[in-house]
């Protein structure tokens, strides 16, 4: 037997539903039975399932599947305006970057640990801003710059490079 297992949808929120598929087949005696291990979702990161077939001739196959489970990101709150837009930074304060997190249930998330904030910068142009090559600013944990504000919400405060002055940026909000 042969199978090619996937899980779906990926990457899953964090406490949601994802569907795996052992995506099995045999051309001989064809497929008596293909089961996969469940889709587990309660933590965020990298996960694996392993999925078994059996054909009618008693042969054995086993494959697993990757897939990642994330946070729900609820977006950037005050002072960042949203949805996207030019948000004025003066390059010598400490910008206070928030945030919200929720779970697949719109649930806040409360245990966020650590993560890290990278940038897109581009010379500044009044045309347009392009995406330029992706830097990381800042790593962040709960023992230093990372502020839990409850409910979901947490705080980071960034000091823009004050080289970066004329420069615009798309801010990536990720784990380490």
């Amino acid at each position: 037997p042969i199978l090619s297992p996937y899980v779906y949808p990926s990457p899953i929120l964090l406490n949601g539903t994802g569907t795996t598929r052992a995506n099995a087949s045999d051309n001989l005696s064809g497929v008596a039975t293909s089961q996969c291990t469940p889709v587990a979702t309660k933590q965020v990161g990298d996960h694996k399932v392993s999925c078994t077939v059996t054909d009618f001739a008693g042969n054995i196959a086993t494959a697993k599947a990757s897939y990642s489970v994330l946070y729900g990101f609820a977006g950037f709150t005050s002072p960042v305006k949203m949805p996207i837009t030019v948000n004025l930074v003066r390059k010598t304060d400490v910008f206070p970057l928030r945030w919200r997190l929720v779970d697949a249930n719109g649930l806040p998330v409360t245990n966020f640990k650590a993560g890290e904030l990278k940038v897109n910068a581009t010379a500044l142009d009044a045309s347009d801003c392009e995406d330029g090559p992706q830097q990381k600013i800042a790593e962040f944990s709960n023992s230093a710059k990372l502020l839990n504000r409850g409910n979901g919400y947490y705080e980071v405060g960034v000091g823009f490079p004050k080289n970066w002055s004329t420069q615009c940026f798309y801010i990536w909000l990720g784990s380490p």
